[in-house]
């Protein structure tokens, strides 16, 4: 047999590979047309990996069908992990509801702001014709942790001391020259006392009620 340069009629019959990128090519162009606030952040996020990496295949020479099959199925995959977020916004108007009727009185002033702000974005995004599910998720959580993270706000209590100041007044407008020296002693000591206590903004009512106790114990005539 004449080799190929002895024999110019002689050539080689070349069948060349075919690579089929249609099903790719139609996978990405369906993903273009989704809403990217329908759906879980983290969701469509892969699903914008697994579609780069498509596209990347698409666009460039590729000689292995099994490379082009193996990203049409992660592809095909992504689309079929999408969880598709509700826009129902009744619930988070239920939601809303029970929270506009708390008594945030007790609470401290910065955390039932931050719940106010959290609140009026929940209003703004139920009065939006067309709210998107990524947008009712956000401000429900948001909304939700702002409530988790109300603060008590400590009650400063005061001490009761209406019958110390009566006992005070009562006694310092006696005539000390009527009770002997022994028992008026201890009794201007104790209302000395007494009004020092008076004048403390943090008293207990522990040491109202002993001071008042003290004061009414009486003294003796001279």
């Amino acid at each position: 047999m004449p080799s190929p340069s002895e024999d110019k009629n002689y050539f080689y019959c070349l069948n060349f590979k075919y690579l089929d990128k249609n099903a790719l090519r139609d996978c990405i162009t369906e993903i273009e047309g989704y809403q990217p606030d329908n759906y879980t952040e983290e969701d469509w996020n892969l699903l914008q990996l697994k579609k780069e990496k498509a596209r990347s295949i698409v666009e460039n020479k590729v000689s292995d069908q099994n490379k082009i099959e193996e990203a049409l199925f992660n592809l095909q995959m992504a689309v079929k992990g999408l969880i598709e977020l509700s826009t129902d916004t009744s619930t988070l108007s239920a939601f809303y509801e029970t929270v506009t009727q708390m008594d945030l009185s007790g609470y401290t002033k910065e955390s039932v702001e931050k719940l106010q702000l959290a609140m009026k974005a929940v209003a703004e995004v139920l009065n939006d014709e067309k709210p998107t599910g990524r947008e009712l998720e956000r401000v429900q959580k948001e909304m939700l942790v702002s409530m988790v993270n109300l603060e008590k706000a400590v009650q400063e209590v005061f001490a009761d001391t209406f019958m110390l100041e009566i006992l005070c007044e009562e006694y310092g407008g006696l005539d000390f020259t009527l009770y002997t020296e022994e028992s008026l002693s201890p009794l201007i000591e104790s209302i000395q006392k007494a009004e020092a206590l008076l004048r403390e903004e943090d008293a207990t009512q522990d040491a109202v009620n002993q001071a008042s106790a003290k004061s009414d114990s009486g003294c003796s005539r001279a």
